[in-house]
């Protein structure tokens, strides 16, 4: 049966959430290593799995890419959630991202009558999960590994020993308390679904905490959740430059990774926006949020599924109209607060000046109306990584995934030949059934009258751009009268036009050059083209057009360090004999005798 036909078969109790035992070791302070160790007795190796029996409460903590398996008793996944006999859940980790905690615990099902390790209360499998990840660290040269790089013959690793990049993911016990009664409360059917907003300070959790309230339902229900995410600046699940709306309907208890084809799934939505901060362009931003909304009243609440809403960590200036904006279009049943006062930091986490001042909660919260609020200690600690450098993560992760799950980063992207994609050229007669980009745009830049047609070319040249679908009847609204001196370029839209076109996002591109003699780009595009193709060609009445956000390709895609040490024929500042003389480098540049 598929997730929507359990939904809504005529079963009359909803799923119930069971409240896990959980440790009070773990939700007393954070840990960053296992107080099990690795013995004869209880542990059994293979080439490919690790076996582990664990007596009640000993706990783990994991590192790597890995497949979990539960062969009998149970087991508590970050003191949030009960996994039980026969699960099995793959799981990758980050160096940028707390890491799991599996803790043995009581058994729900006892059903097990295994006899392997026989002694233990909760014996597991870790078996290898080889995704290809951690190639990433090879091209990402100068900065530390993003990921664990096995150096046995297991793709994960049990940390034993205290270290600074890794620290397991905590939820004090006000955290699962909440966690608890939110998972139940979202487990009900109900009309309208039930909704949650998260939001606070930055790097407060509000991120783990969503995806741990959607792991729970969807686990305990079988059903699906949509989660909202509406920080730019990077997301698990948004597209790089997208906000989104994403149907989980399966649980993932490590890293997310957005998918190059969402555009096969019907009920999520990627808005692209662009940039990766709403101040770039507060309208557009909340063009996007409501663009969201409307989707999810529209198209997925009507179906049962409840919501969870994941907003950018600010709470004053553009923050607090953000978060003015959301609660004007929709009324979440719950709302949850993450507070940097009394917040817990690791490894010395500093807070920004104004969090260090005395701003009280209630003054922040002040003029909001709440159906119901509860506000949380956020957990804090110091990433490792700049933003910059994350967000670069989040775009080359986006381009090397070649199916769901699996990368390749054997070379970087411009080592490989682009697809050319054709464009429609100003002064060509216009055609709707033309198979390409049928025109342009710049989010931040208008194509006026003062536009040189040089610049055209430089603002599309090397870039990251959207590919969208608009309407026929949208497009042909929009596009702007051709020029003469446009001839062989792009046609194009003013950057303010693309909002109100009601664009289609279906994938990134990478521009490496364009030909305007033959109309045409040179491009980069994630995972399959072909796939990518269908989608363009099915997509009736519609054009797609190129559109330019920040534009900016990973600097580790361009710069090759195997270059530096090598002599570029490009300058010699040295001498050089030359029959009858002497060359001197000003004389060296395409003399006429040389031509």
């Amino acid at each position: 049966m598929s997730a929507y036909a359990a939904f809504f078969s005529n079963d009359e109790d909803d799923p119930k959430y069971e409240i896990p035992f959980h440790n009070s070791v773990l939700s007393k302070e954070p840990v960053s290593c296992s107080s099990f160790r690795l013995s004869i007795e209880n542990s059994i190796h293979t080439s490919s799995s690790i076996f582990l029996g664990l007596r009640c409460d000993d706990y783990i903590v994991v590192n790597g890419s890995f497949e979990l398996r539960v062969l009998r008793g149970g087991c508590l996944l970050n003191n949030a959630h009960h996994i039980d006999e026969n699960d099995a859940h793959k799981i990758i980790t980050s160096n940028f991202q707390s890491s799991p905690v599996i803790c043995s615990t009581k058994s729900r099902l006892n059903m097990s009558t295994s006899r392997l390790l026989p002694s233990f209360d909760t014996v597991i499998e870790l078996r290898n999960l080889d995704t290809g990840i951690e190639g990433i660290n090879d091209i990402l040269d100068g900065i530390s590994p993003m990921y664990y790089t096995p150096t046995t013959n297991y793709t994960f690793e049990l940390v034993h020993e205290e270290r600074e990049t890794v620290f397991g993911i905590y939820y004090d016990a006000a955290t699962t308390k909440l966690l608890d009664s939110l998972s139940a409360s979202l487990c009900k059917k109900s009309e309208p679904p039930q909704s949650v907003l998260i939001f606070g300070a930055s790097n407060c959790g509000k991120s783990t905490f969503a995806k741990a309230l959607c792991n729970n339902v969807v686990k305990t229900t079988q059903n699906p959740i949509a989660l909202m995410d509406l920080d730019p600046s990077r997301s698990e699940l948004s597209v790089p430059g997208c906000l989104s709306l994403t149907v989980i309907d399966e649980p993932n208890f490590g890293s997310f990774f957005p998918s190059p084809w969402c555009y096969d799934k019907e009920n999520d939505l990627q808005y692209y926006f662009g940039f990766g901060s709403p101040l770039d362009q507060p309208l557009r931003f909340c063009q996007g949020l409501r663009t969201l909304l409307d989707h999810y009243n529209d198209h997925v609440s009507p179906k049962g599924i409840p919501l969870v809403i994941n907003t950018p960590g600010w709470t004053r200036g553009f923050g607090r109209e953000l978060l003015e904006e959301i609660l004007d279009n929709i009324s979440p049943s719950h709302s949850v607060y993450f507070s940097h006062n009394n917040a817990i930091n690791i490894d010395n986490y500093e807070p920004d000046m104004f969090e260090a001042q005395d701003n009280p909660d209630d003054e922040i919260l002040a003029g909001f109306s709440f159906s119901k609020i509860t506000t949380l200690r956020g957990v804090r600690r110091v990433s490792g990584f700049t933003q910059s450098q994350l967000q670069m993560h989040d775009k080359m992760v986006y381009f090397h995934q070649r199916k769901v799950g699996a990368f390749d980063f054997s070379d970087r992207l411009l080592s490989r030949s682009p697809l050319r994609l054709n464009y429609e050229r100003s002064g060509d007669i216009t055609n709707p059934a033309f198979v390409g980009a049928s025109a342009i745009s710049v989010l931040d830049y208008e194509m006026d009258s003062n536009v040189n047609p040089r610049d055209i070319k430089l603002l599309v040249d090397s870039c990251v751009m959207a590919m969208c679908l608009v309407e026929e009847k949208s497009f042909t609204a929009h596009v702007l009268p051709e020029r003469h001196e446009f001839k062989g370029l792009p046609r194009v839209f003013h950057g303010s036009s693309i909002s109100h076109m009601n664009p289609r996002f279906l994938s990134l591109c990478i521009i490496q050059s364009i030909n305007t003699e033959e109309g045409f780009f040179n491009v980069y595009v994630p995972g399959d083209p072909s796939q990518l193709s269908t989608a363009i060609l099915d997509a009736a009445d519609s054009r797609l057009v190129l559109v330019r956000g920040e534009g900016e390709i990973p600097k580790a895609e361009i710069l090759h360090p195997r270059l530096l040490g090598r002599n570029l024929p490009y300058v010699d500042f040295e001498t050089r004999a030359k029959i009858g003389g002497v060359w001197k480098i000003r004389h060296n540049i395409r003399r006429k005798n040389q031509q």
